[in-house]
């Protein structure tokens, strides 16, 4: 656990044997939370670990109210505050781990169709079959609304499939047969964007949710007003000429998105809708404190380091300066073009 105040390191765990889901921090940020899988010795737990000192409790988490709907977890928990939703067969559990009081919402009450990945947002879900089936569900009342849709398997299956819910769970958005599907909270649909035989490797609504925006195979980033118009596209930097983008992470800030995709931070401005800044080697930002986390592999081990979001003009402003005062041998300045 690296703390990005100090620059230093808060914990350090050993979680064992076993293989993890990383949830995310609670509300307050003392405690970061895993769920551990299932496995032929020990059932799925979630783990909570102080982010001060690094002391885990452990948790089963419920898979039934009784003998009759006890199963097994299928599909891998999501938070929403603190509450952990995830599936179970054919039916979506909310579990809340302060009070352990448990819902559970039949979606589809057959087992042929297990329930493989919830999107929670506010009050509702997105549940979605192993066949691409979706409902939304109400977590308030359990009222399940099916979606005339049929979700392909995702670009990543790691990743998970590309989808998006704007603030509130106004609007909702995910990946169809040739096509990204836009609803409205309640699932009616409001529009239908063509992707002409691209993939979505990841999508996002914009804070206002006027607009949404999509990373895709072909290595754009598009960007569409919610009634479906386009409105214009960037490309994206990355390491190799590759189809897939996984690990796809989104942080707004002031004028503009930064867009984290294969270990590179793209920094796109609203203005011009053109990359502003870009670093490598990244595996994360900081909007807080507007500082990105790079890292280079060294001796076994990983030097972490926080560095400003310098802007292109000052980078090369920078470089002059550097080059500026160093001593180079012709060679290097013929071969970087420098006088």
């Amino acid at each position: 656990l690296y703390d990005m105040a100090s620059g230093s390191l808060s914990a350090k765990v050993d979680l064992g044997e076993g293989q993890y889901e990383l949830l995310g921090f609670d509300a307050d940020e003392s405690h970061l939370l895993l769920c551990r899988k299932a496995s032929y010795q020990n059932p799925a737990a979630l783990l909570a670990i102080e982010t001060k000192g690094g002391a885990i409790q452990e948790t089963q988490i419920p898979c039934g109210t009784d003998e009759a709907q006890a199963g097994t977890m299928s599909a891998m928990p999501r938070l929403l505050g603190d509450q952990v939703i995830y599936g179970v067969y054919g039916a979506l559990v909310v579990w809340d781990r302060n009070t352990d009081a448990l819902n559970w919402y039949p979606v589809w009450k057959d087992e042929e169709h297990r329930l493989s990945e919830v999107f929670p947002c506010a009050d509702r879900a997105l549940a979605v079959n192993e066949e691409g089936g979706c409902a939304v569900v109400e977590l308030s009342t359990g009222e399940v609304t099916p979606l005339e849709a049929v979700l392909p398997q995702p670009v990543s299956l790691q990743e998970g499939r590309p989808v998006a819910w704007s603030a509130g769970g106004r609007l909702l958005a995910a990946e169809g047969e040739e096509k990204i599907f836009l609803w409205n909270g309640k699932g009616e649909l409001l529009a239908e964007i063509p992707l002409d035989n691209r993939r979505v490797c990841g999508c996002r609504f914009t804070p206002d949710g006027e607009e949404l925006l999509f990373l895709c195979s072909d290595g754009y980033l598009y960007r569409h007003s919610v009634d479906g118009a386009f409105l214009s596209r960037v490309g994206i930097s990355r390491y190799a000429n590759t189809t897939l983008f996984t690990g796809v992470e989104w942080y707004f800030i002031d004028g503009g998105v930064a867009l984290l995709a294969e270990k590179v931070l793209n920094v796109i401005s609203y203005d011009g809708w053109g990359v502003s800044a870009y670093a490598a080697n990244c595996w994360g930002y900081d909007p807080e404190r507007d500082m990105i986390l790079c890292y280079r592999y060294q001796g076994g081990s990983y030097d972490l380091g926080r560095f400003p979001r310098y802007t292109t003009e000052e980078l090369i402003a920078r470089g002059r300066s550097i080059v500026g005062g160093a001593v180079l041998s012709d060679e290097t300045k013929s071969q970087y073009g420098i006088a």
